[in-house]
């Protein structure tokens, strides 16, 4: 008696694809899409956090500045 192995030939290998899904659709990890507005919110919000972090760093960085040419920093 031969074992499934040695029944397969090199043509009848199994190929990733091939055949039917055991459950139709989608996998249950893929979601409904993310609306545009949603994203360009979030990116929005975004940009304006960075712009206020990049200001407050510069304001601080400008305050060094001005208090090491003054001399108020040795």
């Amino acid at each position: 008696m031969s074992t499934p192995d040695e029944q397969l030939k090199p043509n009848d290998e199994l190929k990733p694809g091939a055949g039917r899904p055991l459950v139709e659709g989608p996998p249950e990890s893929v979601g409904d899409p993310i609306p545009d507005r949603t994203i360009n919110r979030a990116a929005g919000m975004t940009g304006l956090v960075l712009l206020v972090v990049a200001g407050i760093v510069t304001l601080v960085v400008l305050v060094l500045i001005v208090l090491a040419i003054t001399g108020h920093i040795h």
